[in-house]
Order: structure tokens, then sequence, then C-alpha cells
């Protein structure tokens, strides 16, 4: 595992500093160098969203969310709704997370699957 400390320092400090863009930079270089750490790659899309770069939060977190679908990371439900505000999760996408919900809130999967049915049906 690389060791991003320095990366995730400077970030900070531009953090700290009110520059934003700057510190999303250092956050995208550290997601370079360690792709699968997820709390730098919710931080990235938090700083994406943050500053209008919805298309680039979009892809880290639907990235994010295949990962915490995968490993059965219930925070997964979080990650969904972020990313169904910015973009259109795929209809794959809204099934896994219909699964997810499932145990929690019956009618919001019954939503979720009747809209992965549609876009699959648009496939």
């Amino acid at each position: 595992m690389p060791d991003i400390s320095k990366r995730l320092e400077k970030a900070e400090r531009y953090l700290q500093r009110g520059k934003t863009e700057a510190a999303l930079e250092e956050y995208l270089g550290a997601l370079e160098e360690d792709p699968k750490n997820e709390q730098v790659r919710q931080t990235a899309a938090d700083l994406c969203l943050a500053s209008g770069r919805n298309s680039e939060a979009a892809t880290l977190l639907g990235y994010l969310f295949d990962e915490q679908r995968t490993s059965g990371d219930a925070s997964g439900v979080v990650t969904y709704k972020k990313l169904v505000k910015i973009s259109s999760p795929s209809p794959l996408q809204t099934l896994y997370y219909a699964k997810l919900v499932a145990a929690k809130d019956k009618k919001e999967a019954l939503e979720a699957y009747q809209t992965a049915l549609q876009g699959i049906e648009q496939l």
C-alpha cells in the first residue's frame, strides 16, 4: 500500500486555507496512488460535488458504490443516494441498491426494483 499521507496532509492544509480545487487535486493524486482507498475516494467525491464537478463526482461515487455493494457495506445506501442526485445510476446499480435497502425499507426497495426494471427494458 503506497504512503499517501503526505498528499493527504497537503490536501488538508489546502482545505484549511479554503483552496478546495488544490485540495481536490491532491486527493485525486492520492487516489491514483491508492485506488482502493474508499475514504479518499469519498472525500474526493464530496469535494467534486462542492466544486460543481458533478461528472467526476458521479464517476467516483459510482465506483465507490460498486465497491461497497460488493463488500456488503450498508453505507452503499448513502452513496447511491448521493449518486442519484447528480446522475442517473445504471439499472444494475439501482438493482443492487434495491437489494441493499430491502431489509430496512420495503417500499423504497420496491420503487428501486421498478426503476431498475424500467431501465433494463429500455436497453
